[in-house]
């Protein structure tokens, strides 16, 4: 046994000693003392205003804006008190057909066609007879492989065939066919 080994259990004694020791000094109890002769010292109310040094002034924020418009869900009929003129629906229905194509092209030019021959001749009285309200759509439907362009939405086909004489003049071999279509009821 070398000499390390005979003075460890002693080393070990001596520090857990000093450790106690240590411990026992610092929690040891202070004496107080109860005397009224000497108050505490006043105690200074310091604002925070006198503390601070941070100018504001160049940071002056403008007044939120208030946005005015307000987004709903809402149909524009109910909004303008419109609502006894009905209410769209979607119903089975006929529309006049003027062109069936394969040339995409091709109707583009016929739709641009009518609508510019619409809107010279919808203010006439042979006009009213066909749209009611002066409004008439025009469409370009495509159904593989044809694309067709077909005019109006009505819902019985005694008025799609009034409309089909009064086209015919200007769409040769304009006809009637069953469409859904959106009408005001």
């Amino acid at each position: 046994m070398d000499r390390y080994e005979r003075i460890r259990p002693f080393l070990r004694g001596a520090t857990l000693l000093s450790l106690c020791l240590f411990i026992s000094a610092c929690a040891g109890s202070r004496e107080t003392t109860d005397d009224a002769s000497d108050p505490p010292p006043p105690v200074e109310e310091v604002g925070w205003s006198t503390l601070e040094t941070f100018d504001e002034a160049p940071y002056v924020e403008d007044p939120p804006i208030i946005q005015t418009e307000v987004e709903h869900d809402v149909p524009d009929e109910l909004m303008q008190g419109q609502v006894g003129r009905g209410t769209q629906t979607q119903v089975q229905g006929f529309r006049v057909q003027v062109l069936s194509t394969a040339v995409k092209s091709e109707a583009d030019a016929l739709y641009e066609q009518a609508r510019s021959w619409w809107q010279q001749v919808s203010g006439g009285e042979d006009s009213r007879a066909v749209s009611g309200a002066g409004d008439l759509p025009i469409y370009i439907i495509y159904r593989q492989p044809y694309y067709r362009v077909r005019i109006g939405n009505f819902d019985s086909r005694a008025q799609a065939e009034d409309a089909q004489r009064y086209l015919a003049s200007r769409f040769r071999g304009a006809f009637v066919v069953p469409d859904a279509v959106s009408v005001r009821r």
